[in-house]
């Protein structure tokens, strides 16, 4: 597996969905999101990005979808116009959401042998995968790095 340094991921005009869901489940709340999306009028034009929070006790997912046309109202969702990591590492997956996890630490064991400071979370970006291909999906993982040296 090829690991990435210097990269960048930029999205503009971004509804965000919040919820508790489990990797089994990412694909039906992908799902879930893009359908509330285009009851909002609007379209997802490019890959959908994910990461996760802890809050209370709990493991929320935040997903940031970029979408074309003019929002006007959110239902139940919020609103971001731009995201950007500068300076990260990344990583692809290719395989099971169930096994993520094991690429996911192949590039935090990349981060620390290059003595790198991490300064995000884990972002994930859906190159393909759906309810049905859940065990054949592709997501880049992307992971902030300090590039200051003091």
């Amino acid at each position: 597996m090829q690991i990435l340094k210097n990269q960048m991921l930029s999205r503009n005009n971004l509804v965000i969905c919040r919820k508790n869901v489990e990797n089994a489940d990412i694909f039906k709340f992908i799902r879930y999101a893009s359908d509330n999306i285009h009851a909002l009028d609007l379209e997802v034009n490019d890959n959908i990005i994910f990461t996760r929070h802890l809050s209370e006790n709990q493991q929320i997912t935040e997903m940031m979808i970029p979408v074309r046309g003019e929002i006007s109202h959110f239902g139940g969702f919020e609103y971001k116009p731009c995201f950007k990591l500068i300076n990260a590492v990344t990583i692809r997956h290719e395989g099971g959401i169930g096994k993520i996890g094991s690429t996911e630490k192949k590039l935090t064991d990349y981060i620390s042998e290059c003595h790198l400071e991490p300064v995000t979370a884990p972002y994930y970006v859906v190159v393909r995968g759906d309810e049905k291909s859940a065990e054949d999906c592709i997501i880049d993982i992307y992971i902030g790095i300090n590039y200051n040296i003091l």
